[in-house]
């Protein structure tokens, strides 16, 4: 498959493929050397650590045998970042005060101290959609294949009103699915590669079979818990045996431990279906991708990458993300109808600087996007 990037089929139409050439060595240098840094800057060098780390994930994506680039620089985000470093070192330094509060034993204190937390949790929660409205921007004005770069087309207002909906109610029973539909259907409405916008037609009733299976799945893993539970007190109550406390902690951390693991391991076989579906729905303009694993090959590619970043305690992480890279990528094409349908793309406009952009200068903290952009 990666040898073969290019690919005509039923007469005019061609399939150009995409290839990862990077290699999990060189991808783990470049983040433990990020490690390294922001350890010994306080945070500091993290516009540098984003901007390596995104240019090499983007300058090994090749597509048609072309690289994609990443062209940011790091000063591009020098500005933002230091307003969001000195935002949160005031939520910090107010949250401190209010736990030294909690200490001392004064009610009123206390009280005062409680709302002042869940005050700073909640507008946390609200600013979310504001970072990820900037991350999106960023990362996509700055990303470019064959000269041309992508763009994100719509106002913070908008994107406000539909990212906190899916942020705040995505994790209630059932509504996933429907959410998900919405919301990734207007993200990709909104992006753009020069003058050819994307577009997705996600169905919520592609992904509901396999969300019913999750969801039962781990409503069973639930009840095994609580039941395996119940029968370790029982039978540690009939053996009149006297457990100390840490080891009594020990036990049902390590049941909890594995109820985790299972549970997520079903997750993730939800988000191999979501990321399959996805891929397959996804055009530009006239073009279509096409995603060549099945939900099945997909995830036993994730659960092989989990396992190995769970036994290595994530030492094994920029290796693990280089391999599933290869993967998707080596499945991954789009379907042109012509060949010569992408040569005839021109540069973007130039794109004009808003309030936010003068204000605040370019900001992504590398915080993750619902779709993985």
């Amino acid at each position: 498959m990666e040898s073969m990037q290019h690919e005509n089929v039923n007469g005019h139409q061609v399939k150009i493929y995409f290839q990862f050439k990077g290699d999990g060595f060189e991808y783990f240098k470049i983040v433990l050397v990020n490690l390294l840094f922001n350890v010994l800057t306080l945070g500091f060098y993290t516009p540098w650590a984003i901007v390596r780390k995104r240019k090499y994930i983007y300058q090994n994506l090749y597509l048609d045998d072309s690289p994609f680039d990443f062209t940011a620089r790091p000063f591009n985000l020098f500005k933002g970042f230091l307003i969001y470093y000195l935002f949160f070192i005031i939520l910090f330094v107010i949250y401190f005060n209010q736990i030294l509060a909690l200490q001392t034993g004064d009610i009123y204190a206390i009280q005062n101290a409680m709302y002042v937390i869940y005050l700073l949790a909640f507008l946390f929660i609200l600013l979310i959609p504001v970072f990820q409205w900037f991350a999106f921007r960023f990362r996509l004005r700055y990303s470019e294949w064959k000269g041309v770069f992508f763009s994100f087309h719509t106002p913070l207002s908008e994107f406000y009103g539909k990212a906190i909906v899916f942020n705040l109610f995505r994790g209630i029973p059932f509504l996933h699915p429907v959410l998900y539909e919405e919301f990734t259907n207007y993200i990709f409405d909104c992006i753009a590669w020069g003058k050819k916008f994307f577009s997705s037609e996600v169905s919520s009733g592609r992904l509901y079979k396999a969300y019913t299976l999750m969801f039962l799945i781990v409503i069973g893993l639930i009840v095994i818990f609580v039941g395996i539970s119940a029968i370790v007190v029982n039978y540690l109550r009939h053996l009149e045996l006297e457990i100390d406390k840490i080891t009594f902690i020990i036990v049902f951390y390590a049941i909890f431990l594995i109820f985790s693991f299972l549970t997520y391991v079903v997750y993730l076989y939800y988000q191999s279906v979501v990321l399959h579906h996805t891929l397959n729905v996804i055009r530009v303009g006239e073009a279509k991708l096409i995603f060549e694993m099945t939900p099945w090959q997909l995830f036993k590619v994730k659960l092989y990458a989990m396992f190995i970043n769970f036994i290595t305690l994530g030492i094994a992480g920029p290796f693990m993300k280089v391999y599933v890279y290869k993967k998707i990528t080596g499945n991954l094409c789009l379907l042109l109808p012509r060949e010569d349908y992408l040569e005839t793309e021109i540069h973007r406009e130039k794109e004009v600087s808003s309030v936010g952009d003068i204000a605040l200068g370019d900001f992504d903290m590398d915080i993750g996007l619902p779709l993985g952009i």
